[in-house]
């Protein structure tokens, strides 16, 4: 395989389909949604914000890995106050 093609195959496995996109989406704003609608942390959330590879849209697709298939996950960090 030369250089070129190895090139072109990195950069179709790290750009995110249209259906892995939106999954990621849809679970991600669901975590947010249930940590501010939540009646002990809606109010000590300070910033909720996606960090890793699927916001810089460098996430790997799923692949098979034997009998099972390997995801991409999200990477969603929460701020909190008064939480001990």
């Amino acid at each position: 395989m030369t250089p070129n093609a190895r090139f072109s195959e990195f950069i179709k496995d790290i750009t995110q389909s249209e259906t892995t996109v939106a999954n990621c989406k849809s679970a991600h704003s669901s975590v947010r949604k249930v940590l501010l609608d939540d009646e002990e942390f809606k109010g000590k959330v300070k910033r909720i914000f996606l960090g890793g590879s699927y916001r810089r849209s460098t996430s790997i697709r799923p692949r098979k890995k034997g009998e099972s298939t390997e995801r991409p996950d999200v990477d969603l960090y929460v701020v909190v106050d008064g939480i001990p």
